[in-house]
């Protein structure tokens, strides 16, 4: 296990995000999978800010290119052209891995060789941006989030420059304060959630190896290959058999941590991933600190990282969630989006109810005024949790509470098990392509830490005030129909 200061929030959000690229002094390495919209145009902003500020910061973008908006396009294309060998952008598009189509679905924003990093469930899109919750309209919501993050966890600092000279200049420092929707963008956000009910963490990490960084530049490099190729690459992620005999540890070696002596140099490459990828990890790294940060923060959390995808023959994430929950003692509490356990990890969680062990479940189960993606799973969700009451025995049920959240097409898009004293998160979805492999591309983790688990047990109830508690979980023959066509495309969409 590593060591790393964590702050468990709500959402990312724009703030988060940007409280971090205005600390960065040496990179800015992330995968956002679902990125767009005006949070992700001011982010690009901030960035093109951070780099004219900067002259040696590098960036690395991974993202589906079909979610990525027209205007979001025009930032991108400037900040490649302003900056060719200081900036990269690698596109990761779905594509079909045997009889299972495969995304990058991680979410993970990294600055100075994994110095900090923002992990968890949101995408950065605007709909990631508020509580997900009927407290406010939706642009108040944002401003709350904004605010919740800013308080005196995160430092922005405004730029007030003049005016600006150039055209890339105007176009880079004035995002679009919304979304560009065409006639289908509307149509969807109709049917989709208007705001997500998501959990991130933010890590000043300790990690020697800086794990999280060089996964994600090992991820980069798989996709751009792919790009290339049109072939994933069969190495695993496991990056520790890296050694100076392996040629791709010689040709990266980055990708060999802390293996090679320190380099800073930049002007032989022609592109942010290839500089990055070709530059040793230094021992020591200066990162302008985020105020307020180690008085809200939980100190010395103990961590480690997992990190799967098609390439693997087996997920190490199901394999740990299943062993967590089976040396539990007291108390497990889910928050997730979907609430489709493989049958290890349910016979798993059946046993533990029936030792004792409390269980607690929040997930989505659809209704009539829900969004019509969660109408979807929900049914899944629903005949999952009566799979559940139904393995553990008759005098032990009363270890079992099942709750529903109800916000209409606000969802819950969570990804979070706490036991005991560990928190278990990230970005895989408790569903057929997180957890059984060939699956999607996922980084997660575990923390050690009472601190860490009673902080998101106190998020959890308040989720539970969004919520219902389910007397009955028994599905109609429409849940079981629907659940049904769910489990026979998992393979498609999850």
């Amino acid at each position: 296990m590593t060591v790393a200061d964590i702050k468990a929030f709500y959402a990312q959000g724009v703030a988060g995000i940007n409280g971090l690229v205005h600390a960065a002094k040496h990179n800015i390495v992330f995968s956002g999978n679902y990125c767009g919209g005006s949070d992700f145009q001011e982010i690009l902003s901030c960035i093109s800010l951070r780099m004219k500020e900067v002259p040696s910061l590098q960036v690395v973008i991974l993202a589906h290119p079909k979610f990525v908006d027209s205007k979001s396009k025009e930032l991108l294309a400037v900040l490649q052209k302003k900056y060719k060998n200081r900036f990269s952008f690698v596109k990761s598009p779905n594509f079909d891995f045997g009889f299972k189509n495969i995304t990058n679905h991680t979410k993970c924003f990294s600055i100075d060789y994994g110095s900090y990093f923002i992990q968890g469930g949101s995408a950065i899109k605007d709909d990631f941006s508020g509580k997900g919750c009927f407290t406010a309209s939706r642009e108040k919501k944002r401003k709350m989030t904004v605010d919740d993050c800013l308080g005196e966890f995160f430092h922005i600092r405004r730029s007030k420059e003049g005016k600006r000279k150039t055209a890339d200049d105007e176009q880079l420092a004035s995002p679009s304060t919304k979304s560009s929707k065409s006639k289908k963008g509307d149509f969807w956000s109709g049917i989709l959630p208007n705001q997500f009910r998501d959990q991130d963490f933010v890590f000043r990490s300790e990690d020697p190896e800086r794990t999280v960084y060089r996964e994600l530049l090992y991820l980069a490099f798989k996709w751009r290959e792919y790009a290339r190729t049109g072939t994933m690459i069969a190495s695993t992620w496991d990056l520790g058999s890296l050694d100076e005999a392996n040629p791709l540890g010689i040709q990266y070696p980055a990708l060999r941590g802390r293996k090679s002596s320190p380099s800073t140099t930049f002007a032989q490459h022609d592109n942010a991933l290839d500089a990055l990828l070709q530059t040793p990890i230094p021992n020591r790294t200066e990162t302008d600190p985020l105020l307020g940060f180690s008085k809200q923060a939980i100190q010395k959390a103990s961590v480690r990282y997992f990190f799967t995808g098609p390439e693997d023959f087996q997920s190490a994430w199901e394999k740990n969630l299943i062993e967590r929950v089976e040396q539990a003692k007291k108390r497990i509490s889910i928050n997730e989006m979907y609430f489709h356990p493989t049958k290890p990890l349910l016979q798993a969680l059946a046993k533990a109810a029936d030792r004792g062990v409390a269980i607690q479940v929040l997930t989505c189960t659809g209704g009539r005024t829900a969004a019509k993606s969660e109408k979807f799973f929900g049914h899944k969700n629903l005949v999952c949790l009566d799979w559940l009451k139904r393995s553990v025995s008759e005098q032990n049920r009363k270890n079992l509470e099942f709750y529903a959240f109800k916000q209409g097409k606000n969802g819950l898009h969570k990804k979070v098990v706490v036991v005991d004293d560990f928190v278990c998160a990230g970005s895989s979805n408790m569903g057929y392509k997180s957890l059984v492999l060939t699956g999607d591309h996922e980084m997660n983790f575990e923390a050690k830490s009472p601190e860490l688990a009673k902080a998101v047990l106190k998020i959890f109830h308040e989720d539970l005030r969004f919520s219902v508690k389910l007397s009955d979980v028994s599905p109609t023959l429409v849940n079981r129909f629907w659940a049904w066509v769910h489990t026979a495309g998992a393979n498609q969409w999850g």
